[in-house]
């Protein structure tokens, strides 16, 4: 298992098609936040809103790494 709790709840999601569903479904950058951390309380894994928007922001430089 992951060490850090967004890998974990990376992980958890990567493996459960409803939960994939769930997140995919949101399109508002916040709620999808809102959405992630609640998600991983519920799931006992700590989180915050400051957690996943660096873990997007992260995701989304290297995406563009990628392409560069």
């Amino acid at each position: 298992m992951e060490d850090d709790p967004l890998g974990q709840l990376r992980s958890i999601v990567v493996d459960d098609p409803h939960l994939r569903g769930r997140l995919l479904a949101v399109t508002d950058k916040q709620a999808f936040i809102a959405e992630v951390v609640g998600l991983a309380r519920s799931l006992a894994i700590p989180l915050t809103a400051g957690d996943v928007d660096l873990g997007l922001s992260e995701a989304r430089r290297q995406d563009l790494d990628r392409w560069v």
